[in-house]
């Protein structure tokens, strides 16, 4: 299948993604109309994608669970978790572990979705000052402690 078609046929079927060659998921223009598509096209992506802030950042705005399949760097990148977790909210459990003990990452997280507390790391569920901060946003997550 020509690159053209390959295309249109990732943009409206996460089969035709997963099913293409290896060469084709490490293509950025097959890979960024399959995220387009579905965001969790982004998990048939190669390693090298599953690195690119552009790709994984196209996937987030269209899945929730897209975050889930970039890279450890990525997921570790604040910006782009921070911009995840204020759509989302629930995101932050894909979040490195430094990213789930940052309280701005995690108030952001909080303030989308008080159930994503639930993802904070052990100390921040702990820290009194950072839940009377949480409590603030949204009184409803002592209910997912």
């Amino acid at each position: 299948m020509d690159k053209k078609k390959l295309i249109r046929a990732v943009s409206s079927s996460i089969e035709a993604f997963e099913e293409c060659s290896d060469e084709m998921k490490d293509d950025e223009a097959v890979a960024l109309a399959a995220v387009n598509y579905s965001g969790s096209s982004l998990q048939y992506a190669s390693a090298r994608l599953r690195d690119s802030l552009e790709i994984v950042k196209a996937a987030d705005d269209e899945d929730i669970d897209a975050l889930g399949y970039a890279s450890d760097r990525l997921r570790n990148d604040k910006k782009l978790v921070l911009s995840s977790v204020k759509v989302w909210g629930q995101t932050l459990q894909y979040a490195s572990e430094e990213l789930r003990n940052d309280k701005q990452v995690v108030l952001a997280a909080i303030k989308a979705r008080p159930s994503s507390i639930q993802y904070a790391s052990e100390s921040l569920k702990k820290d009194s000052a950072f839940l009377k901060a949480a409590r603030k946003i949204n009184n409803e997550v002592d209910s997912y402690l």
